[in-house]
This record gives C-alpha cells, sequence and structure tokens, in this order.
C-alpha cells in the first residue's frame, strides 16, 4: 500500500477509534499515520495526522502536548489547504477547553 493511502486508512481507524472511545488506539493510529507522514515529507499529512493525534491528547486533557504539536505542525501545511485548516481549527478547540 502507497504511504498516502495508508496514512489516509491510519487516520480513518483513528477516527473510528476515537469515536468509540478507545483513545489509546486513537492515539497509537494517529501516531504512526504522522510517523508516515514525516517519512514521506509530505507536510499536509502531516498537518492532518497531527490534528488527529492532538485531538485524541485534548479529548484526555493533554492540552500542552496538543498545542505544542499543532504549533509545531502548522508551518509545514500548504496555505489555503485543508490539512492548515485542521490544525486552525483543532487549535481552537484547544484554545476552548482550556
Amino acid at each position: 500500500m502507497a504511504a498516502p493511502q495508508l496514512i489516509n486508512t491510519l487516520l480513518h481507524a483513528s477516527r473510528e477509534a476515537e469515536r468509540a472511545g478507545d483513545l489509546p488506539a486513537a492515539i497509537c493510529q494517529a501516531q504512526e499515520a504522522l510517523t508516515l507522514a514525516q517519512q514521506a515529507g509530505d507536510g499536509d499529512a502531516q498537518g492532518l495526522s497531527a490534528a488527529a493525534l492532538a485531538y485524541a491528547h485534548i479529548r484526555l486533557g493533554h492540552y500542552a502536548v496538543a498545542r505544542e504539536l499543532l504549533e509545531h505542525t502548522l508551518p509545514l501545511t500548504t496555505p489555503e489547504s485543508h490539512a492548515r485548516g485542521e490544525v486552525w481549527l483543532t487549535l481552537g478547540i484547544c484554545a476552548a477547553e482550556t
């Protein structure tokens, strides 16, 4: 399976696990997607993966971890991209929770 397809599969699995309340699995899947995106040098995939990972951390109350991850990833995303929007949205959720 090609890296972009595998990343998308992992992100889908992460979202499903998060919705089911299995936050450790959601974090594991999102972290794996983020690692693959970093290895591929794909900034937008890194942004989407970081947003999924950060959201799971937000659900656990790990706001500083989520914020740091998102702030690090934001500059890697393409301006006007869906990935950048997801990162900003998740940063906003983090800010609202704190």
